[in-house]
């Protein structure tokens, strides 16, 4: 069971990270276009982790970090963690009164780049 578990955890964090990959780019070109000037590596690793722009990014960061922490480490609360992730990844993607912010950003993403749809579905078939 916990084998099956991980795997389930482990597939879960790669199709957020998928998600989460997306919308970092969309915000990466919402920031270069704001600013004018092509961000450098470094320069984007700096801002999203700094910046308030991407600040709404960092829950999915902090669930992607918490899985993959849980799984490597043989914690005994993953069945707990698997249900704790999976009530906020709902509220983020499912529930259509919470997260406006969140929810407004992914609409404008949607806007930008079709494809972040098709990685948002994946995520979903999981919840």
């Amino acid at each position: 069971m916990e084998n099956n578990l991980k795997q389930e955890l482990t597939l879960l964090s790669r199709a957020i990270a998928k998600v989460h990959k997306g919308l970092l780019h969309f915000q990466k070109e919402i920031y270069e276009e704001e600013k004018g000037k092509k961000l450098t590596v470094h320069e984007f690793l700096h801002l999203t982790m700094t910046d308030s722009d991407f600040e709404w990014l960092k829950l999915l960061s902090t669930l992607i970090v918490q899985i993959d922490e849980a799984v490597d480490d043989d914690d005994s609360k993953l069945p707990e963690l698997k249900k704790e992730v999976l009530v906020e990844l709902r509220t983020l993607f499912v529930d259509p009164s919470q997260n406006l912010d969140f929810k407004a950003r992914i609409i404008q993403a949607l806007g930008k780049d079709s494809t972040i749809w098709l990685d948002i579905s994946e995520l979903r078939k999981q919840l």
